[in-house]
């Protein structure tokens, strides 16, 4: 998720304009031609007022705006956090608290010494548990309360997800749907091992029981079923998340172009039939050639892909070249075959996963590469706050519980304007890319590796799945 200025996107003007004026002013008789005159004094350059906008993946989430006096009855009070709205299905996901924490930072970071807004009295509770101050209440006609914050610092520090999420937007990387809900990411993402171990869980019985339901009464072979249990997982997280759910082609299709074309095809028709729109999902694929190919052609169906298993900027290239919408570096592996290959220990700024993302980013945003960056597969803390900024991050629970707890200051390390060293621009054929992968060791090695480990997890879903069909014969 982002937060920006609207006059920075200005796409999302008219949105703006209808939600502030729907929920506020058209009761009041207002027309919405004057709520849109008033909205375009945001769009001038002054400090106040000043609206700012929630969003994620071209989708609007929510909206705040920074203005002079939200209350007649208190003209000596002034800035006002006003007009705070988050779209229904974002709702729960901190959203709302992070629209507030970035107008309160515009107006202290202009100079005013405190920042105001007001409530009525049954949601009250909600800013003061936001480190709002009460300093009225029963005030005007409607009886509001007047709160005030100070400082950002007044109240307890955020955490450092609470930072990250101002900065990145976070993807849960997981198929627990309790965990999602207990971390309120953005995106979520699924392979074939998290499916299998989220499958084991008594909590998601009933989404395996419906899988092989469905396999009997359609004599479904095991991978129809396989594909019909990551459906039911990933229908059941569309309707978590705000944003995006990450859904895996089989690995084992990896050197297949043809194939893992057909099967994005069939996860997205199946997805239409619960009624999911392909703009909720992203399709995984291998960063095989083959994968890049099949990724050439999803996406000029609208059909978003997620280029999985990258290890290398070689295959970012490519990549990006064919249009992926999003592709997935994977930090905690690079890390992994340097520990074994080199014998030692890297700290969060000499972690060569690490380095290898900023090197993939710095290249994207110096070439005005729009793929987004996703960070993938880490091992610490310290491998995601070296990169906080980057356009996503996906993150295991345990590692966003530890994020949670942290209130320590997390610094923002990536930004798009920071392009310096980027790398020359790359244009590969077919020959020279796979020239560049087979010299470099560690990607060939885990490329390879990740792909045999993904389709081992699969096999094994669909013997579970086998079994169950067994003994419900």
């Amino acid at each position: 998720m982002d937060i920006d200025d609207l006059r920075d996107v200005p796409a999302f003007f008219d949105i703006v304009a209808e939600r502030i004026w729907s929920q506020w002013h058209a009761p009041r008789g207002v027309a919405l031609a004057e709520l849109r005159a008033r909205l375009e004094e945001n769009m001038r350059g002054d400090a106040v007022p000043k609206a700012f906008v929630a969003h994620a993946a071209g989708r609007f989430l929510g909206t705040i705006s920074l203005i002079a006096n939200d209350l007649a009855e208190r003209p000596q009070y002034a800035p006002w956090a006003a007009a705070l709205w988050v779209e229904p299905e974002a709702r729960g996901c901190g959203i709302g608290n992070a629209l507030l924490d970035s107008c309160v930072a515009a107006a202290l970071n202009n100079g005013e010494k405190s920042v105001y807004l007001c409530a009525r009295e049954d949601i009250r509770a909600y800013y003061l548990g936001r480190g709002w101050r009460l300093i009225e209440a029963g005030v005007g006609e409607r009886h509001l309360s007047v709160l005030r914050r100070d400082d950002l610092q007044e109240h307890r520090m955020p955490s450092k997800l609470d930072q990250l999420k101002s900065m990145t937007t976070i993807v849960a990387d997981t198929g627990d749907i309790e965990a999602i809900k207990a971390f309120k990411p953005t995106d979520c993402t699924t392979n074939p091992s998290l499916i299998l171990k989220a499958a084991g869980m008594p909590q998601y019985r009933h989404l395996v029981d419906e899988a092989i339901v469905w396999g009997r009464s359609h004599r479904g072979v095991s991978s129809q079923i396989t594909d019909r249990l990551a459906i039911n997982f990933g229908t059941e997280l569309t309707k978590i998340v705000p944003g995006r759910v990450s859904t895996e082609v089989d690995a084992d299709l990896s050197f297949d172009a043809k194939a893992m074309i057909d099967k994005a095809r069939a996860l997205i028709a199946a997805y239409a039939e619960r009624g999911v729109d392909r703009e909720r999902i992203l399709i995984k694929l291998a960063s095989t050639w083959e994968g890049v190919e099949a990724a050439r052609v999803l996406q000029k169906e609208g059909i978003d892909c997620n280029m999985t298993l990258l290890f290398s900027l070689a295959q970012a290239a490519v990549a990006a070249d064919a249009g992926a919408f999003l592709i997935s570096p994977f930090v905690g592996r690079i890390l992994d075959w340097h520990k074994a290959a080199e014998g030692k220990d890297f700290t969060s700024e000499t972690d060569p996963g690490v380095l290898s993302v900023r090197t993939i980013y710095a290249y994207y945003k110096a070439h005005g590469v729009k793929t987004v960056v996703m960070g993938a597969s880490f091992r610490n803390a310290g491998e995601i706050e070296a990169l906080a900024g980057c356009d996503r991050l996906t993150i295991s629970p345990q590692l966003l519980e530890e994020l949670s707890k942290d209130e320590g200051k997390l610094e923002r390390r990536l930004s798009p304007d920071r392009t310096a060293g980027a790398p020359a621009k790359m244009n590969l054929d077919e020959k020279t890319f796979r020239w560049l992968l087979n010299e470099d060791r560690m990607a060939t090695e885990k490329l390879s590796d990740g792909i045999r480990l993904f389709a081992k997890d699969l096999r094994t879903l669909r013997e579970l799945v086998s079994k169950r069909l067994e003994e419900a014969a």
